[in-house]
């Protein structure tokens, strides 16, 4: 659960309840997922819910981010548009009227995606996916990876590895990747892939946002001098046993959410990556197949990092590219909405699934 300075009051005959996402500690806030029970009659058949101070939230000054919500355990759905509250001081609140609930109310700022979730892909997939512990987390929790097999020494098979969940609330990564974990199921792909579904384990479980958290952020942990994260250092083991058992045409991919107002897809590749290298050639590729999902244009480098609280360290893509010389690109999947079509959950997985299919035509 994530959310903090919480306000409740009556107004205007219909209870509203303030709030807005707790940092956790971090650089920034973002993620929020809380739920409010009626405990009482409902007497009142509406309830206004206000985000405030979305100013300084990553990426949201638009307010253009659809959050989800559900009752009493059932489906989640997208809230509607927001209405804006306009302080005289330029900071902005949104708000939403919703059907008061009988008994529990969740919000969340994108579909969560946890162990039950993840638990549920592995019983609708039977037995393809199978479980590792690799290690454990910087708090000792155990540590798994999923794979479909563990490739060949001797014939270094084309294969797959996927990281989801560098910063631990970045969902719209986790319900592509489910996407495609459930297509490679179906296809039974015999290309050995293996997977992290969450690397920020701690910060999943104990509601961070995950994004440049104090003192260091996973994806900012590569090095280049030693991992300065336990899970970095666990991953990277990981990656080195995968590496011995494909081939070096291989690819690693590592699924992002971007900021709150982004939306479509891209990719970002490590700026020494010449045009004419088989990895630009199987990106446009993948753009093609992803057709108006993906953002125009689709391949970037990224140009953050000098910027950022970590801008001299490694990310996965730097450490990939320039220790274990394999191709690597990370992907930023919008929170709410790509080609102009706002982002179910069938949609993330229908994205994965192409993105299984492409991965397939590689083999």
């Amino acid at each position: 659960m994530n959310v903090t300075a919480v306000n409740q009051y009556a107004a205007e005959g219909f209870p509203v309840v303030e709030f807005t996402p707790s940092p956790h500690g971090g650089l920034e806030r973002l993620w929020f997922y809380f739920g409010m029970e009626n405990i009482e009659v409902n007497e009142y058949p509406v309830t206004r819910l206000i985000l405030k101070n979305i100013n300084t939230m990553l990426g949201s000054n638009k307010g253009n981010f659809l959050p989800v919500y559900r009752y009493s355990g059932g489906s989640w759905q997208r809230l509607p548009e927001a209405r804006k509250l306009l302080r005289d001081d330029g900071y902005i609140s949104l708000y939403w009227d919703v059907e008061s609930p009988e008994s529990l109310l969740e919000i969340a700022f994108c579909y969560p995606y946890g162990e039950k979730e993840l638990n549920a892909l592995l019983k609708d997939t039977g037995n393809y996916w199978q479980q590792n512990e690799i290690g454990v987390s910087a708090a000792g929790r155990p540590y798994y990876r999923l794979s479909n097999n563990f490739g060949s020494a001797t014939e270094r098979p084309f294969g797959f590895y996927l990281i989801a969940r560098q910063h631990a609330m970045e969902t719209s990564g986790a319900w592509v990747l489910d996407g495609i974990l459930r297509h490679l199921a179906e296809l039974d792909a015999a290309i050995p892939v293996w997977v992290i579904p969450f690397a920020n384990l701690d910060g999943i479980i104990e509601g961070d946002y995950g994004k440049d958290p104090f003192p260091r952020d996973i994806n900012r942990a590569w090095g280049p001098n030693a991992m300065m994260r336990h899970e970095t250092k666990t991953i990277s083991c990981d990656l080195d046993e995968w590496r011995q058992r494909v081939g070096k045409h291989s690819i690693i991919c590592d699924l992002h959410s971007p900021g709150a107002d982004e939306e479509n897809l891209y990719v970002f590749i490590p700026k020494d990556i010449q045009q004419e290298e088989p990895l630009y050639q199987y990106l446009r590729e993948l753009n093609l197949a992803l057709q108006d999902y993906a953002a125009d244009p689709f391949i970037k480098h990224s140009d953050y990092k000098p910027y950022s609280a970590w801008g001299k360290y490694w990310n996965l893509c730097e450490y990939a590219n320039q220790t274990l010389e394999m191709p690597v690109f990370s992907m930023e999947i919008s929170y709410y909405k790509a080609g102009g079509r706002v982002l179910e959950i069938d949609g993330y997985r229908n994205i994965g699934k192409i993105i299984a299919d492409w991965a397939c035509s590689l083999s």
